[in-house]
């Protein structure tokens, strides 16, 4: 499964974002500007903590233009757009076969749009395969389809974060000022 293409709107700083995907994509840019909410909104999506259709979506999450709180937020959208890298690639996919789209280029497509709204201090979550114009399928697969989809395709968020500790500070003496100052940040692995 080659992920070639994710639209996201509305996720934290990012208002807006269409990015292609090559082989290998470097995401470079100041700090501030939407790096790690591009991962973040991946391991969302695609991360295998979640299961059965489920995507962990928290307050914070929610785009607010303006003082207004979380629940004036705007909807949450992400399409993530699949495709072969070779004719009949994905021929041994049968569990996905519903979901797939020809393309004009005689490749197969996969592209799923998840929406995300803001409701009562909760979340609805809702998502749904398209065809190549965006549309969804008028035959939807079931959430077996997409919990696969995840498991072909994998998304593993790793966090270097110099302030994560598992011990309050105050109880562990290595964390004086200067000691603190001289830790290597810790990884945290999100599965």
């Amino acid at each position: 499964m080659f992920l070639c293409h994710v639209h996201v709107e509305n996720f934290r700083g990012l208002r807006k974002l269409d990015l292609d995907f090559d082989d290998t994509t470097i995401l470079i840019g100041e700090n501030a500007v939407g790096k790690t909410s591009v991962l973040e909104i991946l391991s969302i999506c695609l991360g295998l903590h979640n299961s059965d259709g489920e995507f962990l979506f928290e307050e914070s999450d929610f785009f607010v233009a303006g003082p207004s709180g979380p629940e004036n937020g705007f909807p949450i959208r992400v399409v993530l757009t699949f495709r072969e890298r070779e004719e009949d690639e994905w021929d041994s996919l049968d569990r996905l076969v519903t979901a797939f789209v020809d393309g004009p280029d005689n490749l197969r497509h996969l592209s799923v749009r998840i929406e995300a709204v803001p409701a009562d201090g909760d979340t609805d979550v809702s998502w749904e395969f398209l065809d190549l114009e965006g549309q969804p399928l008028k035959r939807q697969p079931g959430v077996e389809t997409f919990q696969h989809l995840r498991e072909l395709s994998p998304f593993v968020l790793i966090r270097a974060d110099r302030y994560f500790t598992s011990r309050r500070q105050s109880d562990d003496p290595r964390t004086t000022p200067i000691a603190r100052r001289r830790r290597q940040p810790e990884l945290e692995l999100v599965t």
